[in-house]
Parts: structure tokens; sequence; C-alpha cells
């Protein structure tokens, strides 16, 4: 994926520290958990690694994702 002004396939994984009291939310899916509970702990992961303590990360699980269509 990319834009006109930069390219969003690269990731460095630099991020910065995030601002004081960030509150972060990650709905995750209990539909095909080997993959989503990989995906949210690399996401924990990244957080805790810039700054964000367990306070400020909220996790709810949902049974499934739907996909609606316009």
């Amino acid at each position: 994926m990319s834009s006109k002004d930069k390219n969003l396939s690269v990731y460095t994984g630099e991020v910065g520290k995030l601002p004081e009291n960030t509150l972060v939310a990650i709905v995750v899916s209990e539909w095909n958990t080997e993959i989503t509970d990989s995906l949210l702990n690399a996401a924990v992961a990244h957080l805790k690694e810039n700054g964000l303590d367990d306070d400020g990360i909220i996790i709810r699980h949902v049974l499934k994702a739907v996909l609606s269509y316009l």
C-alpha cells in the first residue's frame, strides 16, 4: 500500500514513545485464535516497547467480525 507522500508498506518499527495517559483499545476476534492471539501478543508487546503500560491497554474479545458490504 502506498500514498502520494509516503510508502505505507515500509515499517521500521520506529514509533517513539507514546504520550502520557495514552489509552489504546484492541478488539480481538475469537475466531481463528491461532492467528488472532499472535497478532494480539505482537500488538501488546509493541505498545509496551513504546512506553504504554497495562493500564493503558484495553482488550476486548468478540465472537466474530462481521463484514458489511455497501
